[in-house]
Order: structure tokens, then sequence, then C-alpha cells
């Protein structure tokens, strides 16, 4: 099953973004998983929001693809068509004020890849979730 959003980059569409997947989610699996997959939800959207485009730049675009295999896992796609990104590969140093949204996301998601694709970001992330995990469906 795939769901695919498509909006405008704004701090209020990125929230609803968000909260309408997580919505979703919570009639697939249980809540035990609930709230470290929204923080990394949260945590990718939010790059984007910060970091993907210049602040004139208008056409702030993001798409967003939920892709769900049952009993077996979640891949998350992230896209915009902003700035190309280096994902860091370890936690900032204590002084940074920021970078470790990239970190958590790790820490949640079995899989994270960044790629450049044309004129476009791509994240990537995968969850995969044990059978009990799952609601009945």
């Amino acid at each position: 099953m795939r769901f695919i959003f498509e909006t405008i980059v704004t701090p209020k569409s990125v929230r609803l973004l968000v909260v309408s997947i997580v919505a979703i989610l919570k009639k697939i699996i249980k809540e035990d998983v609930i709230y470290d997959l929204e923080l990394a939800l949260t945590e990718a959207c939010t790059n984007v929001l910060t970091h993907a485009y210049p602040q004139e730049e208008r056409n702030k675009k993001i798409k967003f693809i939920l892709e769900i295999i049952f009993q077996d896992r979640l891949i998350f796609k992230v896209i915009d068509w902003g700035i190309e990104f280096k994902p860091p590969k370890s936690l900032p140093h204590d002084s940074s004020t920021s970078g470790r949204g990239i970190y958590i996301i790790r820490k949640i998601m079995n899989d994270f890849i960044y790629k450049r694709v044309g004129d476009r970001n791509e994240v990537i992330m995968v969850k995969k979730l044990e059978e009990n995990l799952w609601k009945k469906f």
C-alpha cells in the first residue's frame, strides 16, 4: 500500500503532513513505536523546511511517500527540490546548535539513505517491524 503527499513547505504544512502520516500509522501499527516514528518523520521534514530552500524561494515543495509492506516494514521517502546536502555521519560537537536530526533518525530507523537524483534530494528511511507490532487490519 502506498500513500503520496505533496505540499508547499511551511511550518504549518509540515506539521499537518506529519500528523496525517501518524494518523495512518496509528491504524496499522501499535502505539509502542508511534512516538519514535513521529519524531523521525518530524526531523526529516523539518530538515527540508530549515535547510533545503533559500528563504526567498517561493516554490518550496516537499513530497512524502509512505509505503507499507504489511507484517514487515515501513518505507518513508522525503523528496525536495532544494539545495543538495551532505548528511553528517556522526553526532555533532556539544557546542553545535544543529545537526542532531539525522543522528536521531539513524538511531530510530533501520536504514537511512540520502541521495541526490537529478535536481532533487531523496531521503529514504526504512523501519522494520516485528509481527507483534502490527495491528490486525
